[in-house]
Parts: C-alpha cells; structure tokens; sequence
C-alpha cells in the first residue's frame, strides 16, 4: 500500500469537505441573516399600521379611487359607483342632480378619479369630464372645458387651477399646448408642475411656458409627492423613485404604485396593486396586506388612494373599501393574534395590571399575560387547558387580583389560584367547605384576608403560607355583583366609550385605563386625555325623513327646517368628526318641552324622533354629565313641525264657524218647534171651539154632499135613481167632507178610504168633474168654506182650519184665485 498516496488523497478529501462546509456554513449564515433582517423589519413595522380601522364594513362593497375632506370635518369618498359622504358613523350616496338641466346620458358619470374641495365646493375629475358640487345644495353642474374628456388629476398651485386629462393640461380653464402623449398624473411643488406620461416625467416651465423633460426611461408616471421642497417621489407601474434637484436618490421596485402620502412622522405610503408600502425616512421597506383571517388587517390589497386628514389619520381606499391607520395618542387598541401570534380567540372577561409591568387578561378561553407590552423584552404566557406549559384545570377566568403582599390571585370556574413566580405556574387552592369551586370574584378585605365569591356563598379566607393553604375565617350568603358590574359600566359610560368592550381596570400605577373585548384590548391614556382633549359637541350632518328623503342640505347649513304634518319620522345623524376616537366622551340629548336627557348612542351617532305633535323645536347636547340651564345651552338645531289642515288656526276658524251655526240651527229648530207645536195647540183649541159652533147651529156638514145630491137628482129626473159614476163621486164628495179638517187629506189618503186605486181615482174624477184628483178637494175645501163663512157665524181662522189650511197666506190666495177676494172680505159681504 502506498501511504503517501494515501495522504495525498485524504488531504484532497478533506479540503473538499472543508469547502463544502465552510461553503454551506456561509449559506446558512446568509439565510439566517436575511431571516433575521426580515423578522426585524417585520418587528419594527410603526405601529399605526400593525392594524386598521375598516369603519365597520360599512364600504367594503366600494372601491374607492379617491379620498378628500372639507373644511368642516365631512369625508368624501370617490368610487366606481358614484360620490359617497362619510361622517365617522353614517355613509350616503349622494345623487347627482344636475343644476343645469344636462341629460341622462351625461349622469353617468363613471370612476371618480380625483376629489379637490374648492371653497363651498367639491371639484370631481371623472371619466366623462370635470364636475362641480356645491356642498350647501349637493346640485352638480359639468364644468364646460375638459367635458367629454377624462380627468386624471386636479389641482390648485402657484395661485392657478391645474387640469390634467389624458389628452391636455388645463390652466385656469384654458387649453395649454401639449404634444408629449397621453398623461397619467399631475403634481406640483414649490417651484414646478409635473406631469407625468407613459415614458417621462415632464414640469411645466413658467418663464417659456413649455414643458421639459425631467426624467426618462419611466414606465406610466402614475403619481406624485412633495417630501420636501427639494425632494419629488414619483411613483410608477415599476417603481418608487426619489427625485432631488436634478438627480435621482432613491429607486425601490413596487408593482404598480396608484397613490402616495407622507404620515405625520415623515413616512412615505405607497399604494400598490398588491398592498401598502412603508418606506420610513432610513429607507427601510415594509409590505402590508390584506389577511382574510384578521379582521384589523388591510380591507384590500389594490391600494388606489391615500390621504392624511386633518388630525393626522391615514386613510387608505382598496379595491374592498376604506382602512383606516389612526393617529391616536389616547388610545391604543391591540389584537390578541397581534400579540400572541396565534388564531386563537378570547373574550375578555377580566383585566388587570398588577405594578411589575404584566398585564393580565381572563376570559373565556383562559389567561393571557403579556409582560413588557411593546418593547423589546415582550414576552406572552396562555393559561389554558391545551397548553402543555401553562395548564389550567378550565378555561373560564372571572377575577383576577394583586393583594397587598404582591400575590397575584386568579378566580373562575377551575377555583382560586395562585401565581408561583418562581415557575410561572398557577397552583390551585381549595376551599373545602366549597362544593362547586366557581369563583366569580375576588377582593382583599382587612388585615390582608381575602373576600372570595362562589357560585355557593361568599368566603373570608387568609393564606397559610407556611402550610400552603386556605383557612376559612366566615360563610355568608353570596355577595350580589351586579354593583360591581355597574360600576364598570358607569367607568365606561364616563368616557364615552362604544359598547364592543367587556370589562374596564383603572391602573393606578400608570394612570391608564385598561379595556378588555373580545379577541382585543386597548389602553385609554386618561392622563392625556386631561391635558390635551378639547371639548366639542355633536353637529347635525344629514336628516332623514320618513326613511327616505333627505331634507335640503342648505338646512343643514342653516341649522332650521320645517317638516310636512305627514313627515312624521324624522332621524338626525350627528358627529363630531373624531375619526380617531380621540376624544371620548358621551353625549346626551333633549328637545324643547322635554325635561330629562336623553343619552346618544355612541356605536350609531343618530337620534329618531316619531309623532311628534305639531310645532317648533329646539334640539340641544350636552357633553357628559355636565349640568346646567337648558337656556346656558346653544341649541344645535331648530325645527318645526306643520300641522295637519284640520289642525290649522284657520281650520280652528272654521270649525268655530261651523259649531255656531250648527247651534244656531239647532236653536233655530227648536224655536220653530215650539211655534208650530203652539200653532198646532191653538189650532186644535180653535178647531175645538168652531166644532162646538157647528153643533149648537144647524148642522152644515151634509152640506157639500146634500147640495152634490141634489144637483144629481135634478139631473137624474123624478125617478132618483143615481148612476154608478154619481154614486161614484157621491162617495168620493162625502170622504172628502168627513175629513175636510186633515191638513194631510190626498191622493193616498182617498184610495185607502176608499179602496179605490191612485190611478182609477185619477182617470175616473177627471172624466166626471174635468179636475185633477187634488184640484177636486182643494175645490171642495174652498166650497165648505164659503158656506161656513157665509153664515157669519165662524171666524176666518176657525173656517180655514175647519176646512184643512194649515198656512193663512195660501188660504187667502186660493180663496181669493175662487172667489175673487178675500176670506174676510167675503165674511163681511156676507
């Protein structure tokens, strides 16, 4: 064997396996840096966009192309599906009424690519032309230069009006000069205007009134931004360029870059069409996305827009609607998959912070302990039951407690426990008299005892911690807890806080208030909101009535209206344009004519009045409990209510009217009863006494039929036979005569008298005297009276009731049509 080859070929090997090792150890050292930097980054994300804001979902069906704000505080949101306002609780579509009567086909209007507010109103770049919106009457009218052509950008520099299209730039409404292809965007610094094309970035040069190139070789200049007055970014469909004086500083590759802004710490957003860059001022890069598994996490990942508001916060419009990374110094709200890096969720029953930095948080899916919250020492435990390192007998946790000897104690349905902090575990301690062992709270009494509440009784107990036990000092009857639940919601309700949260701690250590929901918790930072909360009060934006029409903007604007009397529902948003939540506090309302406050929703900033009785309103707010006159107040609205036509004061007139007459009439009918029951009473005692006349005189009251009997009789000759027709009217004659004195004697009355029929009575009178049926007894009437008359014996009264008159007049004009004068008269010729 040859050793020397031998050697040779061992050193041959062992060289190779050092360069292989040495070769992998450099690889995996890359790996693990990358993978360090990576997690680095990922860590050092700032925290206003570890999680967002999604305004409740209320957009996520909009993909909002542009965002802008007006001086009063109102969001404007500009989509594919048209113009949309946004208060901070309430979202409306607003109609495009034309003022100038254009056409439907003009309506549509197409994507709304950029929002520029314009003193009383809001300029719309859209894919049809250039719009103006008159923010008091919410009428539009389409501005007559760059109709028909497709806005891309809108704004107001070196005291001019700048329009881009994609075909022209627009100064103050005239056309400049432009040959460079279609345009993309428009921005502007202290000194330029840039326009950006499919291949340069060209700026406007104000002595020549040309345009230059700036910079070439760029793919679609699709916007840009002002970091400093020395530095432009230029976003493209590639890239992120950083452009300083006369040379580019920075370039990052980005997919599509569609909108930019600068945060308040000097941070570049870039939105892209697959998420939010963060470039921060050293250059650092961080990618956010959207995650269907989180609720708080980007609403979409096409970022078209972005906009910084007037308190700083971000507001991002995706493909899904808005996100909102908030700007909030008071509070702060975390996320339990943010924290604890799992899926898991919790609802947080308990929380509290015990002095050494941990806060502990119990709920009903176990504890949580976060300890050094947010820096760099952060670390998380999870009691729970299917955690192999920290087990806990149940889930549920209820109470958690420091006493005085810095002993951390946990009550719920698994029993009492107690922190080893020496090993981190929670060691369970029973209480023997205790059948149940679910404790619902915890408190420490005096002399260091502890005050426990089961499900069975309320227990005063004191650690052994020599024996590691609990001795029971005294059982009473369960402690009542629903004080202790008020007195939480009275901490929350005292800072006007929404109702997503289930349990409240004031730390006394830090001068903060800790707030527990499900699967998040915030911390309010009370000891600024002292110093630095500016009290405000609700304004009314919209008002919706009867759940469909909105009352005319400009009286919003003038703070009056006055509804129909059928407008009876009538529902008032209101805001105080806090988008951030920055000032916490609740509000209460009442109207004139009612004595106590009312307190306003704080999830739905809204109050619905129904059936209110018709007249003049006065809407006032208070913020919190503060106290006072009602006429200390300034009312935030005034509003009147019609009333109906029948409850008008002319209504009132008429009615009166109608009562005054309706009583007059009455009075009227019962004075004409009384005159007609005496007439008839006089006419009976005077047809009584004219009765007892005839009787003491020769009877005359065969005297109409005696004298129709012997007019037939000389007609009929000696043998006193009479016809069946004479016989007829013979009859007929002394029916008449027996009832002369009935006023009602007729037609009827005759045919029932004398069974003969209305129409035989008609036909066979007429054929035998040549008169009507009721000619023939007014002819008879007159007869008889003649006769009384003419004995001299009656008065002219007796004799007309005596014959059937009931009225003197028509008496008088029939007997004078017969006889040629008057009843008196003919008594007196008599």
């Amino acid at each position: 064997m040859d050793v020397g080859n031998l050697q040779k070929r061992w050193y041959i090997c062992t060289n190779f396996l050092k360069a292989v090792i040495q070769h992998l150890s450099i690889r995996w050292y890359f790996l693990l840096v990358v993978m360090f930097l990576c997690s680095t980054t990922l860590y050092a994300l700032p925290h206003q966009y570890e999680q967002f804001d999604n305004l409740s979902n209320m957009t996520q069906n909009l993909c909002v192309r542009s965002i802008a704000q007006t001086a009063d505080g109102m969001m404007w949101l500009g989509t594919e599906d048209g113009l949309y306002s946004f208060n901070g609780y309430h979202l409306r579509k607003m109609e495009m009424r034309f003022a100038d009567g254009q056409g439907e086909e003009e309506r549509t209007l197409g994507c709304i690519n950029c929002l520029v507010p314009d003193s009383d109103s809001l300029l719309i770049g859209c894919e049809r032309g250039l719009l103006s919106f008159h923010l008091h009457t919410h009428t539009v009218r389409m501005l007559p230069y760059a109709k028909g052509e497709n806005v891309r950008g809108i704004l107001k520099a070196h005291g001019h009006w700048w329009v881009a299209t994609a075909k022209a730039i627009y100064q103050d409404g005239t056309r400049l000069k432009w040959h460079q292809g279609e345009i993309f965007s428009i921005g502007s610094d202290d000194t330029h205007i840039y326009i950006g094309t499919q291949e340069k970035v060209m700026r406007y040069a104000f002595e020549r009134k040309t345009f230059e190139a700036m910079m070439e070789n760029v793919w679609i200049a699709t916007c840009f931004i002002t970091a400093s007055p020395q530095e432009v970014w230029v976003g493209t469909a590639r890239n992120v360029i950083a452009w300083q004086g006369e040379q580019e500083t920075f370039r990052c590759t980005v997919p599509v870059a569609k909108s930019l802004c600068i945060d308040k710490q000097g941070n570049l957003l870039v939105g892209t069409d697959n998420g939010l860059y963060i470039i921060e001022k050293n250059k650092s890069i961080h990618h956010v996305l959207h995650d269907a598994r989180v609720r708080e996490s980007l609403s979409g990942d096409a970022v078209w827009s972005l906009f910084r508001d007037h308190d700083d916060n971000i507001w991002i419009g995706t493909n899904s609607g808005i996100s909102m990374a908030v700007d909030n110094d008071l509070l702060a709200t975390y996320t339990l998959p943010s924290i604890t890096g799992e899926s898991t969720g919790n609802q947080l029953f308990c929380i509290y912070s015990d002095g050494q930095d941990r806060l502990w948080m119990g709920g009903s899916n176990g504890l949580v302990c976060v300890e050094h919250l947010g820096g760099d020492q952060q670390k998380v435990r999870w009691y729970r039951i299917d955690n192999e390192h920290f087990p806990i007998p149940h889930n549920r946790i209820r109470a958690i407690l420091s006493d005085s000897q810095h002993r951390l104690w946990v009550g719920g349905d698994g029993g009492l426990f107690l922190l080893n902090e020496r090993t981190g575990q929670l060691e369970r301690y029973a209480i023997e008299e205790e059948s149940h062992h679910w404790v619902y709270d915890i408190e420490e009494g005096k002399n260091g005892n502890l005050i426990v509440t089961t499900f069975d009784a309320t227990y005063v107990v004191k650690f052994d911690s020599t024996h590691e036990c609990l001795d029971v000092i005294r059982k009473t009857e369960p402690k009542n807890l629903h004080a202790r639940k008020q007195e939480m919601a009275s901490l929350l309700s005292q800072y006007g806080l929404p109702d997503l949260y289930l349990s409240a701690y004031k730390d006394p250590h830090k001068g903060v208030l800790l707030l527990g929901g499900t699967d998040r918790f915030s911390i309010l930072h009370t000891n600024k909101l002292r110093k630095t909360a500016v009290p405000a009060t609700l304004q009314v934006t919209d008002i919706l009535v009867n759940g469909i029409r909105h009352i005319c903007p400009s009286d919003i604007t003038f703070k009056s209206c006055t509804f129909e009397p059928h407008e009876n529902i009538q529902q008032f948003f209101l805001t105080d344009f806090d988008y951030a939540d920055e000032r916490p506090d609740n509000y209460s309302y009442r109207i004139t004519g009612q004595n106590e406050w009312v307190d306003i929703q704080t999830t739905d900033r809204s109050i619905t009045f129904t059936n209110l009785s018709a007249g003049s309103y006065q809407l006032y707010i208070r913020q919190g409990n503060q106290e006072g006159n009602q006429t200390e107040l300034t009312p935030v609205f005034t509003f009147t209510i019609e009333a109906s036509w029948y409850a008008t004061t002319w209504a009132g007139i008429l009615y009166f009217l109608l009562l005054t007459g309706l009583l007059y009439g009455i009075y009227r009918f019962v004075e004409q009863r009384k005159r007609l029951l005496q007439e008839r009473k006089e006419r009976a005692e005077l047809l009584a006494r004219a009765k007892e006349k005839e009787k003491e005189l020769l009877s005359d009251n065969e005297y109409l039929a005696g004298q129709l009997r012997l007019q037939l009789m000389e007609k009929s000759g000696d043998q006193g036979e009479f016809s069946a027709d004479e016989k007829f009217l013979l009859d007929i004659t002394r029916i008449i005569e027996e009832n002369m004195d009935d006023s009602e004697l007729n037609v009827n009355t005759l045919s029932e008298k004398s069974g003969i029929s209305t129409k035989q009575l008609y036909r066979r009178i007429k054929a035998l005297t040549g008169m009507p049926v009721v000619a023939y007894i007014r002819d008879q009437r007159l007869k008889k009276a003649a006769s009384l008359l003419a004995t001299g014996n009656f008065t002219v009264s007796e004799v007309m009731y005596m014959v059937g008159f009931s009225s003197a007049s028509y008496f008088t004009r029939c007997f004078r049509e017969e006889y040629g004068v008057t009843p008196s008269a003919y008594n007196e010729k008599t």
